[in-house]
């Protein structure tokens, strides 16, 4: 039983039924014949598990190769794009023309996307597209948004041209919005019989079943827009959701534009080493390319560099120190261009940190605190370590690693106890890298990044201006010596006061007093008997 729609009752019907994923119940069919008119056939599908592919351009490696071709054909060429200007499904379509009939012999120009379905006729219950008329056409153009579907007999090779060609023209269409056109295998359509067919095609297409030994085959559906005239002539359109109805799946192809790439690494505003550098980014369903473009700005006014890549990768070694800005889009095999990727920026690094410890000297005897000072200069800095190793190799001082993005001269960078350990033999290590890398332990590292000097620490002063430094501090020690060198006194006679060279001949009335000073306990005695003559006090800096 067929039933009557007119173009909107049948849009919405079609919409019910298209836009399902998972599994089929219930399938429209759309058949066209004869002139006769739109008519809408119902039948029933073996339920069967749906899936949805989106197409961004060709898909077959090669003709009769699973998969889409679009304008294969050289001589009947005419211009189309994946894009978002319209969608009857997802966020595009393929838009095609306007016609101009200027390309190949005769003016020739057309579109054909071709789909090689290579599958028994058995199988195959129906296969659908939608299409719209742009704005160069009218309602009235709808018969040039047709298919042809390409099939063979059981005897004849499955990758043949084709024995029949059953036309599927509409008679309807819209310029506001999407029609769906659908091929029935169960209904009758106008069909060509080519001269090597070993039989006279059927109107119904699987009546050919049956005809002669073997499963009839369905080798190819081909969309088209235009027919070869100068009737097409500015013509242009969309095509999107074509549904392919097996009983064993379905799967609707999405026309869609080529995605945005998604940058992976180096990551923005990264410091990398130029040795090896991989860009990297993600693969985009349909590219066949992808162009790479860098940058000395980051609106790209002045390119720096750009190549097309195969793969969603591109490395380069010896990069020698720069920043730039650097961005991908995938491009599909007819030429189209997806959108840009973000830009990130990248700065090559490939020189190492100059360092230096400027306080103390190599070779310095130290004691009490010291002021441990350095410099560091690095266009990228990142971090610096600086300790102070015994002579095991053992840290015994200093804050290790220490994170600064600054370069730095003459910089404090720790107070040096040397108080807290024993005296002996030391290094003084300070290490810097820079963010090449963006870790802990990956930025440059040479000579030059290093320096380390020796010291030793030596806690017993052996004169007073040691004694300033801190040197007294071992005071209540009874191993201490020298102890009388960290005291100054002025000794008060009628309450005027006078300083140790005025006391030359005091001092020596109080020789052998003392010679007892280096003893701990005559040293606190003694000073006890002079508190009466002397003012004293300890130095300690």
């Amino acid at each position: 039983m067929t039933l009557k729609y007119n173009r909107y009752t049948l849009r919405r019907g079609f919409e019910k039924v298209k836009t399902r994923t998972g599994v089929l119940l219930t399938s429209l069919a759309l058949a066209v014949s004869g002139g006769s008119g739109l008519s809408l056939a119902l039948f029933n599908s073996a339920s069967a598990a749906g899936s949805t592919v989106v197409v961004t351009g060709n898909t077959a490696g090669a003709e009769n190769n699973p998969g889409w071709m679009f304008n294969r054909d050289p001589d009947n060429q005419s211009p189309f794009v994946f894009n978002t200007d319209a969608a009857s499904i997802g966020t595009g379509s393929v838009y095609v023309g306007p016609i101009t009939n200027s390309i190949g012999p005769g003016g020739s120009d057309k579109f054909i996307a071709e789909n090689f379905v290579l599958s028994n006729m058995s199988d195959v219950s129906s296969i659908s597209y939608d299409y719209k008329i742009g704005t160069g056409g009218s309602a009235s153009d709808a018969n040039q948004f047709y298919m042809n579907v390409y099939a063979n007999f059981g005897e004849s090779s499955p990758t043949k041209f084709y024995d029949c060609k059953y036309d599927v023209v509409p008679s309807v269409g819209s310029t506001s919005d999407f029609t769906t056109v659908s091929f029935d295998t169960s209904q009758a359509y106008p069909v060509t019989t080519r001269g090597t067919s070993p039989y006279t095609c059927p109107a119904v297409p699987a009546n050919m079943q049956g005809m002669g030994s073997g499963d009839a085959t369905i080798r190819a559906v081909a969309i088209n827009l235009g027919d070869t005239s100068t009737s097409d002539t500015g013509l242009d359109g969309y095509f999107d959701n074509v549904v392919v109805n097996k009983v064993s799946d379905v799967t609707t192809y999405d026309f869609e534009p080529l995605g945005m790439p998604t940058l992976v690494a180096p990551a923005n505003n990264s410091v990398v080493k130029g040795a090896s550098l991989l860009s990297d980014w993600t693969d985009v369903p349909g590219a066949d390319h992808y162009f790479y473009q860098s940058c000395n700005d980051s609106a790209c006014a002045s390119e720096r560099f750009h190549s097309d890549y195969s793969a969603s990768e591109k490395t380069a070694t010896n990069v020698a120190d720069a920043v730039f800005w650097w961005h991908v889009r995938a491009v599909n095999s007819n030429g189209d261009m997806g959108p840009w990727s973000d830009t990130w920026k990248v700065t090559v690094d490939n020189t190492a940190p100059d360092v230096e410890i400027t306080n103390p000297a190599d070779g310095d005897t130290l004691y009490g605190t010291v002021d441990v000072r350095g410099s560091v200069t690095d266009a990228n800095p990142h971090h610096y370590y600086t300790v102070v190793r015994d002579s095991s190799n053992n840290n015994v001082a200093g804050p290790g690693t220490v994170m600064d993005t600054n370069s730095f001269t003459d910089q404090h960078l720790f107070d040096f106890d040397t108080t807290a350990v024993p005296d002996g033999d030391y290094t003084i290590r300070l290490e810097a890298r820079d963010a090449a890398g963006g870790t802990i332990s990956s930025g440059n590292k040479d000579s030059g990044s290093v320096d380390v000097i020796n010291v030793t620490v030596n806690n017993i002063p052996d004169n007073k201006m040691q004694c300033k430094n801190d040197g007294w501090q071992n005071f209540v020690d009874p191993s201490f010596r020298n102890q009388g060198d960290c005291v100054s006194y002025v000794e008060h006679h009628n309450g005027v006061g006078h300083d140790d060279e005025q006391h030359e001949e005091h001092h020596e009335n109080h020789s052998e007093r003392s010679e007892k000073r280096n003893e701990h306990s005559f040293f606190v005695f003694q000073w006890f008997n002079w508190f009466r003559h002397f003012n004293f006090s300890f130095f300690h800096f």
